[in-house]
């Protein structure tokens, strides 16, 4: 069967989890989404395994702890870290099954998130957001001009000794924009950090978080 025009692709998941728990996922997509960064540049700024929000918003993975939420703040660039926590007021923490409906057009991702209400017998809806396509690029020109940016200013801090010692992703990404005296995107950051063959720079991960150093 042909697909039609503009039908999306559509992944589906589901899990019983607490409605604070539904709360915390939409606070994080929210903040990910307004600021049009990818789940992989979040990861990556958050020092976590680089498919790390992927699977978050996948529901693969539920559980956030405390030094996630102080990693987010600083990735999201927010003041407080209680802008990642929810202002609502739930009826109950007993948990429900949710399901996230994850769908992929041509140029925008929607998620559409439902909880199953057992009166009723069928699935409610709870909120619907729209991202754009992050595999896309609609600015190759701009992105491969940045990267030759981002390349040169880090063979200057490498000749400067400037990875002799641990250096946190968020940590390098600050740095970069504020020596280039502009927002830079982290995707093209993270794709100059990881293009040496063989590394100069090696990405280090451990439970503390990842962080770059020489070799």
């Amino acid at each position: 069967m042909r697909k039609k025009k503009n039908e999306p692709k559509v992944k589906v998941y589901s899990r019983k989890c607490s409605p604070l728990s539904i709360a915390i996922y939409y606070r994080m997509l929210l903040h990910r989404i307004s600021q049009n960064l990818s789940p992989k540049e979040i990861s990556f700024l958050m020092g976590k395994h680089l498919d790390f929000m992927d699977k978050m918003e996948r529901f693969k993975l539920i559980k956030w702890y405390i030094s996630d939420f102080f990693r987010a703040k600083a990735a999201f660039g927010l003041e407080n870290v209680g802008f990642l926590f929810p202002h609502v007021k739930t009826d109950t923490e007993e948990a429900a099954l949710y399901q996230v409906s994850i769908k992929t057009f041509d140029s925008w991702v929607v998620y559409d998130m439902k909880r199953w209400d057992s009166e009723i017998n069928m699935f409610v809806d709870e909120f619907q957001l729209v991202d754009k396509r992050h595999d896309i690029d609609l600015y190759k020109e701009s992105t491969e001009s940045e990267q030759k940016e981002i390349r040169d200013w880090l063979r200057k801090l490498i000749e400067e000794s400037y990875f002799t010692e641990n250096r946190d992703p968020d940590e390098i990404c600050e740095k970069c924009c504020a020596d280039l005296g502009h927002y830079i995107e982290p995707k093209n950051l993270f794709t100059v950090l990881h293009e040496e063959v063989p590394p100069i720079i090696k990405r280090i991960e451990h439970k503390n978080g990842a962080y770059y150093i020489a070799v």
